[in-house]
């Protein structure tokens, strides 16, 4: 699961920008576990019988929560009519908040 950090380059405080850059290089990528759509839960990276707190995008109609707890990151995304997740992430121990996208298409 590719994500984009900052794709439209909308952030400009010269600090955020080179933290973002130095952690991330632009991209996160995560390993899917496994989806339960009885549960509206898609797991990150464990494969389990129920939602795994933590480690997990929550599916409610068009948008989507993400939290992913050893990175410190958790976010809300919205997909838009190109078929693009677009939203923000924030990384706690950063304290920086910042736009993403998954392109699905």
């Amino acid at each position: 699961l590719p994500i984009l950090i900052d794709p439209e380059g909308t952030i400009t405080n010269d600090a955020a920008k080179k933290s973002l850059e130095e952690t991330y290089q632009g991209r996160m990528t995560f390993q899917i576990g496994n989806a339960m759509k009885n549960l509206n839960c898609v797991n990150l990276y464990y494969e389990r019988d129920e939602c795994v707190g933590g480690y997990n995008l929550g599916v409610n109609g068009t948008r989507v929560t993400f939290v992913y707890a050893n990175q410190n990151l958790d976010g809300t995304l919205k997909l838009e009519g190109d078929g693009t997740l677009r939203g923000m992430f924030r990384n706690t121990y950063l304290k920086l908040e910042f736009p993403v996208a998954i392109p699905l298409r």
